[in-house]
């Protein structure tokens, strides 16, 4: 190792008792090396301002050395000072740029980082993990993630991992990616994905909604069971002939076909004013400690008690909450979301407050022999089943 390596240990306080020691012993012997050199330095300008060397008396060439050497002695002692000075000033810049100035250029960009909430039992919850949390039960069916585990890399650059804590089947589908100055890279970036189109059929329930699908062939049992076997499970999309309350889709899941159902499809005034369908778990779903606070009662859909006026609020606090936090949400959609979605999703929950919540459609899974019974008892407008995924 290099003396100038072992030097920088000793500044950062890397070195262990021993070689700490022997450095400030070297340390020691330069400093006296240096002020000996320094006091028999001679300096002939100043000799020759003094008129050392002149044929005096010996008096006064023992005053004008005295005089001459107590000058150069605080000369030495200025250079020293200033190279102390400096030495400092240039440590410090050091540190800055090591320690301080990444943290500064972290606060001028979206902190993944941030803790949010603590809850009774001491669990911390960081800010892209609310964020992501309501962005994926409000817009994504089957993409539900809540979990993210962020670590800054300085100068508003983080490592990023997300966690999936529930499955529909049952496989796990993590991924990692970077967040560089709020530009979000994923490396599955599928899983945040906006469906292309919406899933349901709106129209067929007297919804309008700007993401219509108006598939116009009606499928056939055998396009919908195709080739399940038994203990197969499909993802069952419906759409109801109307928009129904709450506690009516419960009803019409549990009690007629004995379907746990997931998602609902929310609208308000029979119309979706977002430019993609929105909605929220109908069910207890998420591992994630309530987020909400005074300010977004029952955001998260573990806080929510199962009664019309909670889920009313429930998702009246996800779409003020995405409205409010418009850069997070610009940074999950990859810019996708503008002023419009903003402005939609603050007068969605400005209705739903006043006029209540609707339905118009349900996601559930459910094997071949459900799936048939459903079918044939046409208690529905629109049914849309696709393989098991997320």
């Amino acid at each position: 190792m290099k003396y100038s390596e072992i030097i920088e240990k000793y500044v950062k306080g890397e070195l262990d008792a021993e070689q700490a020691a022997v450095v400030e012993r070297d340390i020691e012997k330069h400093e006296a090396i240096s002020e000996h050199l320094a006091e028999r330095e001679e300096i002939p300008e100043l000799e020759a301002m003094l008129g050392v060397g002149e044929t005096k008396t010996q008096t006064d060439c023992d005053e004008s050395k005295a005089f001459a050497k107590k000058v150069r002695k605080q000369i030495r002692r200025a250079f020293l000072k200033a190279g102390l000075i400096t030495g400092l000033a240039v440590l410090a810049a050091v540190l800055f740029c090591l320690y301080a100035l990444p943290k500064i250029v972290d606060r001028a960009y979206y902190d993944p980082t941030e803790v949010v909430m603590t809850d009774e039992y001491g669990y911390e919850t960081n800010r892209m993990s609310r964020d992501l949390t309501v962005f994926t039960e409000l817009f994504l069916p089957t993409g539900f993630r809540e979990n993210v585990e962020a670590v800054s890399m300085g100068y508003g650059k983080y490592s990023l991992y997300i966690q999936q804590n529930h499955s529909l089947t049952g496989v796990f589908r993590d991924t990692a990616g970077v967040l560089d100055r709020g530009r979000l890279t994923l490396y599955d970036p599928n899983i945040l994905k906006f469906p292309v189109v919406n899933i349901f059929q709106p129209h067929r329930a007297g919804v309008h909604c700007f993401a219509d699908c108006r598939i116009e062939a009606e499928p056939t049992l055998e396009s919908l069971i195709g080739d399940m076997r038994e203990g197969d499970r499909r993802v069952v999309y419906i759409t109801f002939k109307q928009p129904l309350t709450y506690s009516e889709t419960l009803y019409w899941c549990v009690a007629a076909y004995n379907v746990t159902p997931l998602w609902g499809a929310a609208c308000s005034g029979g119309e979706v004013k977002t430019p993609v369908l929105y909605g929220a778990h109908l069910v207890p779903y998420g591992a994630v400690r309530s987020l909400a606070g005074e300010e977004y009662p029952y955001l998260s859909a573990t806080s929510c008690i199962r009664s019309e006026e909670c889920m009313q609020q429930h998702i009246v606090s996800m779409l003020r909450y995405a409205a409010d936090n418009e850069e997070a949400m610009k940074m999950l959609t990859k810019g996708q979301w503008d002023d419009q979605f903003t402005a939609s999703c603050r007068e969605t929950a400005a209705d739903i407050a006043e006029n209540g919540v609707r339905f118009y459609g349900v996601m559930f899974t459910a094997d071949a022999e459900t799936i048939s019974e459903i079918y044939t008892g046409l208690d529905y407008s629109a049914i849309y089943v696709a393989p098991l995924e997320g």
